[in-house]
């Protein structure tokens, strides 16, 4: 069992009422990136993620999802088949959009928590 030691620290139930909510993370760049794949390793049953941005080779320095084979490619198509990788169990919505004034994301799903990572 993959969450064998986060279970022992903190108990069957607490872990169970943690991992039943949806977290929505905005911005999955560096700050971002790091959260999602944390959330993932946790043990998090759904995660929404939400950048409108490419991984450019600029970013491989710093994010978890920037590799040369990874280049071009929508951060949060890459990372949504990371965290499968990581617990293929997890529910990932990707969204390849701007979050802004507009969006319905808010509105779209049952979201229990939310982390700002947007750069500007």
């Amino acid at each position: 069992m993959i969450h064998k030691r986060t279970i022992k620290q903190f108990g069957d139930s607490q872990f169970n009422t943690i991992i039943n909510h949806t977290v929505l993370i905005v911005g999955v760049g560096g700050v971002g990136g790091y959260t999602v794949e944390a959330l993932a390793r946790f043990g998090i049953k759904k995660l929404i993620l939400i950048d409108d941005d490419v991984i450019e080779a600029s970013n491989i320095n710093r994010q978890l999802c920037a590799l040369h084979s990874t280049v071009g490619k929508s951060k949060v198509d890459v990372f949504k088949s990371r965290i499968y990788d990581i617990n293929p169990n997890i529910d990932v919505v990707a969204l390849y959009e701007r979050f802004n004034e507009e969006s319905t994301v808010l509105d779209d799903y049952k979201i229990d928590f939310v982390i700002d990572a947007i750069d500007s």
